[in-house]
């Protein structure tokens, strides 16, 4: 099958057993009950399971650490009196949100809230969540593919203004916005790498590199080390499969046979 489409890919490494990768959505889906058993099955032939970072270290406090500005900074003072006065507005009309009390997060903590709830999938369990769950229930080794405190700091990586534009963006255009997101959602569902991956890389713009490019090249270094040494269940964002740079095409150039499964 073509690498464009399919989330489950059987993978062998030479020499070794054979191991399987997921494109994941940071969301709850529908895909967790309608495939459990496939996953189930899968999770009983590994001995290890992966998901993007080690979802174990994500206590409130830890979070809260990457998500507050440094030195209590207030990026409301980024914008202009009528700017601010719109955006408090439409958060509160819109989401019932007081937007004072956002303004020492990074705001793409913010985005990332009021897009879980344009969509209304603010509360729900991701897929990712969900998937670790099952195979802690199962008493595995689990792992993250990337060093958690690298992957979230990455947020302060992503220049204040420009995440100051995303949320004022998503606030002047929140029926289009849900629209987006809702389109993503249906294309992974479609399982269609190629669109998921053009939404992406047109969303992060100039950080397509940082945020995508970069690191899947520090994902593919961690499977190809988990699959050399065993039998893994391997879950990342779905955006990182496809394209040149994309984990598929980059396992397939370090002789890595890949095998679509079907879901």
């Amino acid at each position: 099958m073509a690498l464009e489409s399919g989330l489950l890919w059987q993978l062998q490494f030479k020499d070794s057993q054979t191991s399987y990768l997921l494109g994941t959505i940071h969301l709850n889906s529908t895909l967790f009950k309608d495939h459990y058993q496939v996953f189930l099955s899968i999770l009983d032939k590994c001995n290890v399971f992966a998901a993007e970072v080690n979802l174990d270290q994500m206590g409130q406090f830890e979070m809260n650490a990457y998500f507050s500005l440094p030195d209590d900074k207030d990026w409301s003072t980024y914008l202009k009196p009528n700017q601010w006065i719109k955006m408090k507005s439409l958060c509160d009309q819109r989401f019932h949100l007081n937007l004072e009390n956002y303004i020492h997060v990074y705001p793409l903590v913010l985005v990332n809230q009021l897009s879980l709830q344009l969509i209304g999938m603010n509360i729900e369990k991701s897929l990712d969540q969900q998937l670790w769950e099952l195979a802690a229930s199962k008493n595995m080794e689990r792992v993250g593919l990337e060093d958690f405190d690298q992957h979230f700091s990455l947020i302060s990586s992503i220049q204040l203004v420009d995440q100051i534009k995303m949320l004022r963006d998503l606030l002047k255009n929140i029926d289009q916005s849900r629209k987006k997101y809702m389109n993503m959602i249906d294309d992974y569902h479609a399982q269609d790498l190629r669109a998921i991956y053009k939404a992406s890389r047109k969303m992060l713009g100039k950080y397509r590199r940082l945020m995508l490019f970069e690191r899947n090249a520090i994902m593919l270094n961690k499977i190809m080390q988990l699959g050399r040494s065993g039998s893994a269940f391997i879950t990342c964002g779905a955006g990182h499969l496809y394209g040149e740079q994309g984990i598929l095409r980059l396992l397939k150039k370090q002789g890595v046979i890949l095998k679509h499964v079907s879901l």
